[in-house]
């Protein structure tokens, strides 16, 4: 840091800050003003380390421009002046952008190179080095900064930041919190170890932190808005709400009102205020830069990144134009495969042929055809979240509606204070080690199920699910994370297979029975309990497994995989989303990667995989 290396700087070349504390007497225990780095170099016009001196000042008042100047002549007096070059590297990096963070990794490089002890050219490296996108280098240069200064706290606290970009949480809270501990009085020491925390998956004592910083800078917007973030992961919605308003109150526009209206957009949308939410995304895209003027801050996106992402959330909520929109297209699709089967087994029966024996299904107590039943409940299943089911006769919203958003969002909060320090009721794994539920686990999507088929398309799959219809049957599928049953009716009404959905709040699973109930879907076909999918037990009959594990995180997943490895026999199709835990289990065989069409990725990867005995690969 700038002040660790002024205080070094005056042990080890002592004439110029002499010089100042001669010239105005009593400033021994203040921070020198720019005014008297100025003097300096008038009293020493040739004095190399005067001129870099006041080149950190310069920079510290926030001109960089003219810190460079400084500095340059500096150097020009001393090319072998390592502080020179340090300091250059701090305002090269003052000025961001890639081509003068490049500059900077360049000249703390030849800081390090001409003075191999100077700790805090270390320190700066590897800050530039993370400003870059490098963070596996920017820990390995904080490391030899703390080798040569242990004390120096800004640098373990920048330790645990690269930690944390690398995608070593754990490692990140160890650093922040030596930081911490150095640091006390530091409003960014306390910042980065609340987003240490977070990355680690641990939003409640990443809210501890960010509430720590908050007293020491109690209007904040940064820290107002990572504690409204952490309180919305933590399940504490009403909580994020109140304080990403006040962060908004106190800066109304800029990047960091884009921040805090996408994390108030998505409170909002957990809390069931889609209305609300909406508005909230559309700010978030309004205040957000189309360009970016420098690097985002550690934990934190940049400005035309944040507007990416506040569109897509945008994009996803299920009442927005652009997700109603897909809807309609996805039931236009399953309308047009419904009437296909109808016309044909019209034809059928024109021609005194068995609709079934031509593969035309229906449900097994007769009604509709499987196709015509499949796009009903669909359709009103998209009704519903996106808000488009007529209201009653006095306005009031349809009952169904009125269910959904705002159970779901009381019994969140819930499961995340139930889940164990296992994560995901995990049993045996060691123990508190993992984090609990966040938000994240939870969140909404929509997986368009005339894109969806092809997930099911592989011959290894069509023979599991004829196994499961055919003759001999007796098979079934099950899905794990069903919400209210899209993918579940999607198998069991395109297939004829039963299938059961597994959803662990019971709201959704509650939801889900009424509304097959009220649009008169087959019950020998679906089928839907309220059970945490690591701890359900598999029917000995499943022959398809769908998991929708998208937002969960790689050590529930590796779990999953132990599971479904150790319930299932051979040749049992696995349908998921994300390869952790099952691409090094020897007891599934991938085969294939399938882009299906949802409302967050118009081309998501599913993966398709079958089980085998170990040591059976391809």
């Amino acid at each position: 840091s700038e002040r660790h290396l002024r205080r070094r700087s005056s042990r080890m070349r002592p004439s110029a800050p002499l010089l100042l504390l001669a010239a105005y007497p009593g400033v021994a225990a203040q921070r020198p003003t720019l005014e008297q780095f100025e003097e300096a170099v008038r009293l020493q016009p040739t004095a190399a380390g005067a001129y870099s001196n006041l080149g950190a000042a310069l920079r510290s008042a926030g001109r960089p421009e003219a810190a460079l100047e400084a500095i340059s002549t500096a150097l020009e007096l001393n090319p072998q002046y390592a502080r020179g070059y340090n300091n250059l590297g701090n305002a090269l990096q003052s000025l961001g952008g890639t081509e003068r963070l490049e500059e900077a990794v360049r000249a703390h490089s030849t800081a390090i190179a001409l003075s191999p002890t100077l700790a805090s050219a270390y320190s700066n490296l590897g800050n530039a080095l993370r400003s870059l996108g490098r963070p596996a280098e920017a820990a390995e240069a904080l490391q030899a900064a703390i080798a040569l200064d242990d004390v120096n706290g800004p640098a373990y606290t920048n330790l645990g930041i690269a930690y944390a970009a690398a995608g070593q949480p754990t490692r990140a809270v160890h650093f922040s919190a030596i930081g911490v501990a150095m640091q006390p009085a530091s409003v960014e020491a306390h910042n980065a170890y609340g987003a240490a925390l977070e990355a680690a998956l641990r939003p409640a004592e990443a809210a501890e932190a960010y509430e720590s910083g908050l007293i020491l800078s109690p209007n904040s917007p940064v820290l107002l808005t990572n504690l409204g973030g952490a309180y919305k992961d933590a399940g504490r919605l009403n909580d994020a709400i109140r304080v990403l308003q006040a962060a908004l109150e106190l800066q109304p526009v800029g990047v960091q009102a884009a921040r805090a209206y996408n994390s108030l957009g998505a409170a909002l949308q957990a809390d069931g205020q889609m209305e609300l939410a909406l508005d909230a995304y559309a700010s978030a895209v309004g205040a957000a830069p189309a360009v970016d003027a420098g690097p985002a801050a550690f934990g934190q996106t940049t400005g035309a990144g944040i507007g990416a992402t506040a569109q897509s959330n945008l994009d996803k909520l299920p009442i927005s134009s652009a997700y109603r929109a897909a809807a309609a297209r996805e039931s236009a699709a399953l309308a047009r495969r419904a009437a296909s089967v109808s016309l044909a087994a019209w034809g059928a029966a024109r021609a005194g042929q068995s609709a079934r024996r031509l593969g035309l299904r229906g449900s097994r107590s007769g009604g509709d055809l499987l196709a015509v039943k499949l796009h009903a409940v669909i359709r009103y299943l998209r009704r519903l979240e996106t808000g488009q089911l007529s209201p009653g006769p006095a306005g009031e919203p349809h009952p169904h509606a009125a269910a959904l958003w705002r159970r779901r969002a009381g019994e969140m909060p819930e499961a995340i204070g139930k889940s164990s320090a296992d994560g995901l009721g995990i049993p045996g794994d060691g123990g508190g080690a993992d984090s609990p539920y966040t938000l994240g686990a939870f969140a909404w999507g929509g997986v368009w199920l005339d894109s969806f088929a092809g997930a099911l398309s592989h011959p290894a799959v069509r023979a599991a699910l004829h196994g499961a219809t055919g003759k001999k049957g007796g098979g079934s599928a099950v899905v794990l994370g069903s919400s209210l049953g899209f993918e579940a009716y999607a198998i069991a009404l395109s297939h004829g297979i039963p299938t059961v959905g597994v959803e662990i709040l019971c709201s959704l699973s509650e939801l889900a029975r009424d509304i097959q109930a009220a649009v008169r879907a087959p019950a020998e076909l679906n089928r839907f309990e309220c059970a945490d999918a690591l701890a359900f037990s598999l029917p000995k009959d499943t022959r398809l497994v769908y998991c929708d594990d998208t937002a969960w995180d790689a050590h529930a997943l590796t779990a999953l995989a132990a599971k479904l490895g150790d319930e299932l026999p051979p040749g049992v199709a696995v349908v998921h989303n994300q390869p952790h835990g099952f691409n090094a289990d020897g007891r599934f065989r991938l085969l294939q990667v399938v882009e299906v069409a949802t409302s967050w990725n118009i081309k998501h990867p599913v993966l398709v995989h079958v089980t085998q005995r170990q040591g059976h690969g391809a």
